[in-house]
């Protein structure tokens, strides 16, 4: 799931009153009238005499640090298709943005939906595999892909798309712009801004098409297993107290209720180790990205490494609870 992590800069600065007060702005960010200059009066000051100097600390605010997402670059034909898949390896390559994985897709005049690229194996792929397989099936039907040219891995369901937050107006949008004839390079990346995919693709006669990456299953299975536990429990207590004649049937349901239990309790436990693979590949691909990029770049990426960290280790602590929570109630 994607979080939005400050970057901010600890700095001391001179503010001299010019008029009679500076006024208070209490935690904004807009400048006072009454502070003279471009720096902004983040801290609720009032009542400081005229000519007489303060010396502050702020933290000023030097923008947001963007978690995934995803985009879907649509072009007017293959070839500058690919020329797009070229401009996101050089902009990985530099460091304006990481790429993790991306296929290139074409809508042929007959409407059917050929990947010509398709995202390799592994974890940084099976996002965006999700989002291609979903596409597909949205924009060329159940039969309007050619039989060849994707792998069983690409093939995601509305499902599947839906836990990485991809909704229902995004795959609108996606088929407005992605007619007949067309093609779209698909890919997961992290970046800091746009100008610099947006400026390289509309260039080549591009549109970029944007939603964040998300991942709802962690808590749907945290969800499921809670209430699971709690019907386990209730069965568990009422077969405990039921005559013999209602015992059978409750036995059966209390039987069900505990393979649904374990059912979800591995799912967490396989959702962990999904999500460590996951965590393990982005944390290489980026350590190798600083290898090649420019010195002010290097520092973002190490940014983007920090909070995939932390994003892992929260969602890690998450499942790892809700596993131990179901281990613990089907203990003997």
């Amino acid at each position: 799931m994607h979080k939005n992590y400050l970057k901010i800069k600890s700095t001391t600065v001179d503010l001299i009153a010019t008029d009679s007060y500076i006024s208070s702005v209490e935690g904004g960010w807009r400048r006072s009238s009454a502070t003279k200059g471009p720096r902004p009066n983040v801290l609720a000051i009032s009542g400081w005499p005229v000519g007489r100097r303060l010396e502050v600390s702020v933290n000023i605010f030097l923008g947001v640090v963007e978690m995934d997402r995803f985009v879907v670059i649509v072009f007017p034909n293959e070839a500058q298709a690919f020329e797009g898949t070229r401009v996101l390896k050089e902009l990985h390559a530099a460091g304006n943005l990481t790429l993790y994985s991306m296929a290139v897709a074409v809508k042929d005049e007959a409407g059917q939906l050929a990947i010509k690229d398709a995202a390799g194996p592994g974890p940084l792929s099976t996002a965006v595999g999700a989002l291609v397989g979903g596409l597909a099936g949205v924009l060329a039907g159940p039969v309007g892909i050619v039989a060849g040219s994707v792998g069983g891995s690409l093939i995601g369901s509305l499902f599947d798309i839906a836990n990485y937050g991809v909704s229902a107006d995004f795959l609108s949008q996606v088929s407005s712009e992605l007619r007949s004839g067309k093609s779209a390079v698909i890919a997961e990346i992290v970046e800091d801004w746009t100008i610099p995919l947006d400026s390289r693709i509309d260039a080549l006669g591009g549109t970029v098409l944007r939603t964040w990456r998300a991942d709802f299953e962690d808590e749907q299975i945290t969800k499921a297993i809670a209430a699971e536990k709690a019907e386990w429990e209730q069965l568990r207590d009422a077969c405990a107290q039921a005559s013999a004649d209602a015992k059978a049937n409750i036995t059966k349901r209390l039987n069900l209720a505990k393979s649904n239990l374990e059912a979800t309790k591995n799912k967490a436990d396989a959702k962990m180790v999904a999500v460590g693979n996951e965590l393990k590949a982005k944390v290489v691909a980026m350590e190798q990205q600083v290898a090649t990029a420019n010195a002010d770049a290097k520092e973002k990426i190490r940014q983007r490494i920090s909070a995939v960290s932390d994003d892992y280790q929260a969602r890690s602590r998450k499942l790892k609870q809700a596993w131990s929570i179901a281990k613990e109630a089907l203990a003997p």
